[in-house]
């Protein structure tokens, strides 16, 4: 068994919060915030996450994201998350 790398928790994630994966299977490792937060920033890296957030973020646009903003600073992802939170 092959140790579980960053991109598939974070695909776990992803599926857990509505991503249209078929490779994860939904696993909820942290908060909403911090699983969005954490897919901006692997994004950078793995093309498939940034065109699924999109979807992510509208499932969970009603949600609220009052802990993002935070989470994105320690992150250095602010900028993408943009000024309306």
């Amino acid at each position: 068994m092959s140790p579980r790398s960053d991109i598939d928790t974070i695909g776990e994630a992803l599926v857990a919060l509505g991503a249209p994966f078929i490779d994860w299977a939904p696993v909820s490792h942290w908060s909403r915030e911090e699983a969005l937060i954490r897919a901006i920033a692997a994004s950078h890296s793995e093309p498939a996450f940034l065109r699924v957030l999109p979807l992510v973020f509208l499932a969970r646009i009603r949600s609220g994201f009052r802990g993002a903003e935070r989470i994105a600073m320690q992150r250095s992802v602010l900028a993408e998350l943009g000024n309306d939170l």
